[in-house]
């Protein structure tokens, strides 16, 4: 007899007897849980995790590729750049008071796929695995745009900064006016294949047996609300949001979300 584990046997029994039950969500209730907006960028921001108020006011420079306005990010044509709109004030009613625990979930390689801040877990994932998440709001906060230091420190910044709008290089200047500091923990699990391979601890997963992994991480992620200072063109698309007269569309938001696993740095 083959020592190989009958695995419709194993999953009657993980269905009526063994393992936490898991269930997979569509992607609109887990945005709704995890308190995720949808086509907002998630970014990757190693080098603020100790101070993430600092983002606010940072101006974001996206260059042509070949002479052609990009269709997505890479660390070729994406900058920092190397001064911050000066005198900003942060709204201290958008901090959060202490972090927020949200619900756990399970995501497998479609659901990563298909939710922007999960994007990045995606190549991580296949047919026969999935990730337990959960997710932690550190902290946040928004420019106050009604404070007179904006409106001054945004004209300074412009007045400094000629040969950014005057560079043809340069289609986008994305200024960052709000943030939240997402921590992402994550344990990878396995689908039971009866080869007796796999951790201690198995969870049910709609009806199939996953055994844990030895992969575990934590990851940070900053979902911005940025506004657009240059662009290549009018805006044709529906505009998404708009700070004192400074809009960012839809697929302007969508361009910068391309830039998720890309360690920006001051050029």
């Amino acid at each position: 007899m083959s020592k190989k584990h009958d695995v419709n046997t194993i999953n009657a029994v993980v269905n009526t007897e063994i393992a936490q039950k898991e269930k997979m969500v569509d992607p609109g209730k887990i945005q709704e849980l995890l308190n995720i907006e949808e086509n907002i960028p998630y970014l990757k921001f190693e080098s603020f995790i100790g101070n993430p108020y600092s983002l606010l006011g940072r101006v974001v420079e996206i260059r042509k590729i070949d002479g052609k306005i990009p269709t997505s990010i890479n660390t070729n044509n994406i900058d920092f750049s190397p001064l911050p709109i000066p005198g900003v004030v942060v709204d201290e009613e958008s901090k959060l008071k202490s972090p927020i625990l949200r619900q756990a979930i399970v995501i497998n390689n479609s659901l990563s796929a298909s939710i922007g801040l999960f994007n990045y877990l995606k190549v991580e994932l296949d047919s026969e695995s999935v990730f337990s998440i959960n997710v932690i709001d550190q902290t946040a906060g928004l420019i106050d745009v009604n404070n007179e230091s904006w409106g001054k420190g945004l004209a300074s910044w412009k007045d400094n900064n000629k040969e950014l709008f005057d560079d043809t290089e340069i289609c986008y200047l994305y200024v960052i006016i709000g943030f939240i500091q997402k921590q992402i923990i994550r344990k990878k699990y396995k689908k039971f294949d009866g080869s007796g391979v796999g951790g201690a601890y198995g969870v049910n997963i709609e009806g199939k047996l996953h055994m844990s992994t030895d992969e575990y991480s934590m990851d940070i992620r900053y979902g911005l609300t940025t506004a657009i200072l240059k662009r290549p063109k009018p805006i044709t698309e529906p505009i998404s949001r708009s700070v004192k007269g400074i809009e960012i569309s839809k697929e302007e938001e969508k361009l910068l979300a391309t830039a998720q696993s890309v360690i920006i740095t001051y050029k």
